[in-house]
């Protein structure tokens, strides 16, 4: 393609699709040729405008769907790389799209077992020195930023046709122009948005970068929150005495005055660009427009855009005031840098917002539709008001008056998962150290977390918590520098109590937090005293910190690999700062998760449990003010079975850290031991008093009507929560023991088996045991010989092999078996509930009890 139909082909597209042909067709009126090959490439990309801003969201999300259409619409002009094709150490999986300026797969990285997007140069551009060059200086330009608010590059690699290729992350979210189609943002939103690209821009240009073609369609609006700027392909250094590039290139609507007549450019430029982008977000249309790119250019060189106030009502002076800067024809008459125009947005960031979290710091991309009110459905309405009634959701006067607060999840503007653990470890550290003031009752993380992400009036989260108080905001690290931003609302009108940033060096994250933990005691009128709240010992190493949020992400606890993976964290941590005391208490958990699962052969359970204890009696010696090691500790004590011992744990757990729901729900499963079913029920709801969302809770309350034989309850309850996404295994087993007791073995056998076939030994024991009494012996007795080769190869185990023998009805195996459970510590308090009637009555288990040192039945 030649340089000029290029820039005749971009001049196009800048144009709307109906308007398109009519300017080629007078701009080429002399040069048929150049008509024919322009007109092409405008055929073969089936829009491409639309190509590129839509390939912004297709080659960084997990998937790609174009108005409901999974399959691409644009046609490479290249042979499409079939399925399973290497390229290098990458597996194409699929085509995303193909354009005249690149194709882009979705691919596999071999060698790190993660997802990336593949961007080629079409073969027909491979023998040109500036595509080739351009296409590097695209990859180097980003990589060399490193900056959350711009896409990153894994590297740039040549295929076996000598074809250059760019790899990327594969993010998911839309463009701003996908965005856009739905109309103006709202004022929040817009600047939150406009906030997070001009830190992109400010990084870029840092680094001598000017990006030169910021439009929508090359801002990505990740689900995750983060917003980032792509497609570096026309970035130039910083060179004010020099002409650009000798052509004009960009995108002719978003192109400064001194870029469309091809003047040397400098980073102002792109702030031009921002201020059309901005301008667009707040009003719904561009500021600058035309029937054809003449007409548009015209509009940029001679033209005062319509004042934004009539388009935007609800703008603010000072926000006008920006854009109106930003578009000044005259560079110097602009801001003279992106840090500028972050100040001042960051001082235009609205204050009073009342109807949206998500408003507070940007939740681009696929908003999540699901309402807090769908959420209850899901739980099921009826249920989840008996709990009200019955739990103590229902406040007194006097729990009314205690002054009560929610601390959303904090939003992470970071672009992995590494800052999604710190603003979730902020967010824990900040529920901690307000719950330790006593005086104020703060809601657990379980129940908020359940909020992320929703766009829900803060006065609806406050009613439906039961709170006076919200405390949102969000972080986002740079670098060395991590930003809070965080308010203080009133949740019974909405209005901002208290507001505040900080921009800190990261190694400075405590005192942050320990800074709005004391603004927001002190607004809530209670006393703020030091050594109550942060008497625990923070670590000396913020690496050990980091690695120590990502071993305590709870998704690696659902798998025996995962488990392996948060132990490896730990363990760094620890090996970072010995005498960090969280990573210790960590550490000891992951053993018990390992040893309860009884699936390690290389590790016998006891010695297991026997590195927990040390871990978590090292942490106690390390910190006894930490919660987490009592907890730890309580946890190690009762897979020994020192239930007494192991209760005293927990309780002081609690006492530490009263807003985790976890330690109560872990006492009420201790109290199914030697305490009757009622205070099952009674620590299962005093749980849902910090934590009314918690499913886990939710399951607790159920599993204790369950224990005192409100079969019908329990079920309903159980049923609801079966609707929560993803599935709770905890409910399966559960409501497969009710199904049981109701003699309902069918339905019990159904909710085992997905848990069953994927591995877990529990629930593979009960599926014998119900498969054993509905008469499907062969299955049974399958399961049973598996479970018992697994006891032989692991040491553990012993008490699933328990459950089948019960269900076949052989009293003398059980017990033998039930003897072994107690040697390789691999008892479950289940035994204790209503599946295992028959064995209760049987006199051979009071010498069972005894063995436990239960108190006599």
């Amino acid at each position: 393609m030649s340089e000029q139909a290029e820039r005749l082909f971009e001049q196009a597209l800048a144009l709307e699709p109906a308007a398109r042909s009519a300017y080629v067709e007078n701009a080429s009126s002399s040069d048929s040729q150049l008509r024919v090959e322009v007109m092409s490439l405008l055929e073969e990309s089936d829009n491409a405008d639309e190509f590129f801003d839509r390939l912004g969201a297709a080659v960084f999300a997990s998937s790609f769907s174009i108005d409901g259409d999974d399959s691409p619409r644009y046609q490479p002009q290249d042979p499409v790389l079939p399925e399973g094709h290497v390229v290098g150490h990458y597996r194409i999986v699929s085509l995303i799209g193909s354009g005249g300026m690149g194709t882009v797969y979705r691919a596999h990285d071999t060698r790190l077992h993660r997802d990336v997007a593949l961007k080629f140069l079409p073969s027909s551009l491979g023998a040109e020195p500036d595509a080739q060059e351009r296409l590097l200086i695209e990859a180097r330009a980003v990589a060399a930023l490193n900056h959350p608010n711009v896409c990153s590059i894994h590297e740039i690699g040549e295929s076996d046709d000598n074809r250059l290729f760019i790899a990327m992350p594969c993010y998911e979210g839309v463009t701003l122009k996908e965005q856009l189609r739905r109309g103006a943002m709202s004022v929040p939103d817009s600047v939150a948005t406009a906030i997070q690209i001009t830190r992109g821009l400010a990084a870029a240009h840092a680094r001598g970068i000017v990006h030169r073609d910021v439009k929508p369609g090359n801002v990505m609006l990740g689900s995750d929150g983060t917003v980032r700027l792509l497609d570096f392909g026309l970035a130039i250094p910083v060179d004010a005495n020099r002409k650009s590039s000798g052509s004009t290139r960009g995108t002719v609507a978003y192109m400064s005055p001194e870029q469309a007549r091809d003047d040397a450019l400098d980073q102002r430029t792109d702030l031009w660009s921002l201020g059309v982008l901005l301008y667009e977000m707040l009003a719904g249309v561009r500021p600058f427009r035309g029937a054809n790119a003449p007409a548009v250019l015209q509009a940029i060189f001679n033209e005062n855009p319509e004042p934004i106030s009539k388009r935007c009502p609800e703008i603010v002076p000072a926000l006008e005031r920006i854009v109106d800067r930003l578009l000044q024809k005259d560079p110097a008459n602009r801001h003279a840098s992106a840090a500028a125009v972050l100040a001042d947005l960051e001082q235009a960031l609205p204050s009073d917002r009342t109807t949206s979290r998500r408003s507070f710091f940007s939740r681009r991309g696929t908003v999540v539709t699901v309402t807090l009110m769908l959420l209850l459905l899901v739980i099921g309405l009826p249920a989840w008001r008996n709990l009200r009634d019955e739990s103590l959701l229902n406040r007194s006067a006097t729990n009314r008056a205690r002054p009560s607060i929610a601390v959303l999840p904090l939003a992470n503007l970071g672009p992995d998962s590494p800052d999604a653990a710190l603003a979730t470890g902020m967010t824990e550290e900040l529920i901690t150290t307000l719950a330790s003031a006593g005086d104020v009752r703060v809601i657990a993380s379980t129940s908020v977390a359940a909020l992320k992400g929703r766009e829900i009036d803060v006065r609806k989260i406050a009613d439906t918590l039961g709170v006076s108080n919200i405390l949102e905001g969000a972080l986002q690290k740079i670098g060395s520098r991590v930003h809070v931003q965080v308010r203080l609302v009133d949740g019974k009108d909405g209005a901002t109590r208290w507001s505040q940033s900080y921009d800190r060096e990261f190694k400075e994250t405590f005192a942050v937090q320990e800074e709005i933990a004391r603004a927001v005691i002190g607004e809530l009128g209670l006393r703020f005293d030091r050594d109550r709240q942060f008497a625990r010992q923070h670590p000396r190493n913020i690496a050990a910190y980091e690695l120590y949020l990502r071993g305590s992400d709870p998704i690696l606890l659902r798998s025996q690999s995962g488990i392996w993976k948060a132990e490896e964290y730990f363990n760094q941590a620890i090996a970072i700062d010995s005498t960090y005391a969280a990573a210790h208490a960590g550490l000891a958990i992951a053993y018990v998760r390992r040893a309860r699962n009884a699936s390690d052969p290389g590790v016998p359970p006891l010695k297991l449990l026997a590195l927990a204890e040390s871990e978590a009696r090292k942490a106690i010696a390390l910190d006894a003010t930490l919660a987490e090691a009592h907890y730890s500790l309580g946890r190690v004590l009762e897979a020994t079975l020192d239930f007494p011992a192991a209760r005293t744990a927990i309780r002081r757990a609690i006492a530490l850290d009263p807003s985790r729901s976890v330690y109560r729900k872990s006492l009420s499963h201790l109290q199914a031991w030697s305490g009757g079913p009622e205070e099952v029920l009674a620590e299962a709801r005093r749980a849902l008093e910090t934590d009314p969302l918690n499913p886990y809770a939710l399951s607790a309350v159920a599993s204790g009507l369950y224990g005192m034989r409100r079969y019908d309850e329990a079920l309903a309850q159980l049923q609801s929560l079966a609707a929560v996404e993803p599935p709770l295994q905890v409910v399966s087993f559960a409501i497969a023991q009710v199904y049981g007791k109701k003699q309902m073995l069918p339905e019990a056998i159904a909710a085992l088996r997905p848990a069953a076939e994927a591995g877990d030994p529990l629930f593979q024991a009960l599926l014998g045991h119900m498969l054993a009494r509905a008469g499907q012996r062969d299955e049974a007795s399958r399961i049973l010989a598996d479970l018992i080769t697994r006891q032989k190869r692991t040491g553990g185990g012993a008490f699933q092999v328990a459950i089948v023998h019960a269900g076949f009805g052989d009293l003398d195996q059980t017990f033998e078996w039930l003897d072994k459970a107690i040697d390789d510590r691999s008892i479950n308090s289940f035994i204790m509930g209503p599946t295992f009637d028959d064995l209760h009555r049987d006199p051979r288990f009071q010498r069972f009890r005894a063995r436990l040192k239960l108190q006599k039945a």
